[in-house]
């Protein structure tokens, strides 16, 4: 392991010692790498986005069985990986201190405050446009976005999961992206590989949307594992149907849509996800607790509010107690007036 270890990190280095060319110090290549896969912006990453950031690098000759190996190495067997200290490991650079640290926030909260809307040349490119795009498609409904993975894929005449520069042009235009053709070619640059032309369209998609914070994947676990209290492999997909309250739906709720079309948008958008990661040919398979936690990261892009899509996910599967929220509320409250009197203090 301690050979695979050292293996590993000469080659990592030696690729982004080719990769930075001197105009980049290459700790900041790799943790620009990582930035772009923490869609939540943590400063952690799990294992598949582990070995994007890497594939990301144009770093490869490593199987997925070592890349796996590797991740728990250096996530000390956690599953999630702090990449800033990845990157000072495979630089040597010393931890910081508990008060460095205390001291790196402070700075960090004191700079975002100063700049409530930092300036687009100061970010990455391909970060800005993907915040564009997701904030339109947050305002377009989960209609929508479900239509892009399904508009892909009905492209994709050889099922490969790949397109062309020309074909994702056309996909781009056709959903309404309102980008340029420089800015679409810059966001295919950015996900094609070096090996191939073509990008593959459900590493974009994933991106696109972004992945569940930690405290709603917990919440979307919880919720599946109530509604599959048998603990079989999988539900059947009217069995799921079966079991949703359309009255708890985002739409039902906010939208202030009927309660028939909420049951439809959902019905629709959750087959057609699971046509999307199944294909044709496998929509008699169970929805398991993966494709469930795959259909909610689209939901929760439609969803800023944390308060929000817990209530909606809780009233959508009949989980959510009144008593309860009324409690947590209250302790809400009452944290929020002791920050206040503290302040004053």
């Amino acid at each position: 392991m301690e050979l695979l270890k050292k293996s590993f990190e000469r080659d990592l280095k030696a690729k982004l010692a080719i990769k930075s060319s001197g105009n980049i110090e290459e700790n900041i290549l790799l943790l620009k790498a990582f930035k772009f896969y923490d869609t939540n912006d943590l400063g952690k990453v799990d294992k598949d986005a582990f070995a994007q950031a890497l594939s990301k690098l144009g770093f490869y000759g490593y199987t997925d069985t070592d890349l796996d190996k590797l991740f728990l190495i250096y996530s000390n067997n956690e599953q999630y990986l702090d990449y800033q200290k990845f990157a000072d490991t495979l630089y040597n650079n010393p931890p910081l201190t508990k008060k460095e640290e205390e001291n790196e926030s402070i700075q960090k909260n004191e700079d975002k405050e100063e700049k409530e809307e930092p300036q687009e040349e100061e970010q990455d490119l391909i970060e800005i446009l993907i915040m564009r795009l997701r904030s339109l498609l947050s305002k377009r409904g989960l209609e929508n976005m479900i239509s892009i993975e399904t508009g892909f894929r009905n492209i994709d005449t050889q099922d490969k999961q790949e397109v062309d520069f020309s074909t994702f042009k056309t996909a781009c235009d056709k959903f309404d992206f309102q980008l340029t053709e420089e800015e679409i070619k810059e966001l295919f640059l950015a996900f094609t590989k070096e090996e191939t032309t073509k990008v593959n369209y459900d590493e974009f998609i994933r991106i696109l949307r972004g992945e569940l914070p930690p405290n709603r994947k917990e919440l979307v676990e919880q919720v599946y594992k109530s509604i599959n209290e048998e603990n079989k492999e999988g539900l059947n997909i009217e069995e799921v149907f079966s079991f949703y309250n359309p009255k708890g739906s985002y739409e039902y709720l906010y939208l202030k849509d009927k309660e028939e079309n909420a049951k439809k948008i959902f019905e629709n958008t959750f087959n057609e996800n699971h046509i999307y990661l199944n294909g044709e040919e496998g929509k008699g398979k169970l929805v398991d607790l993966d494709e469930f936690v795959d259909y909610y990261e689209s939901v929760s892009l439609m969803i800023q509010d944390d308060d929000i899509f817990r209530e909606v996910i809780l009233k959508s599967w009949n989980l959510f107690d009144e008593n309860e929220q009324k409690q947590e509320n209250q302790e809400k409250e009452q944290k929020e007036q002791n920050v206040e009197l503290k302040k004053e203090e």
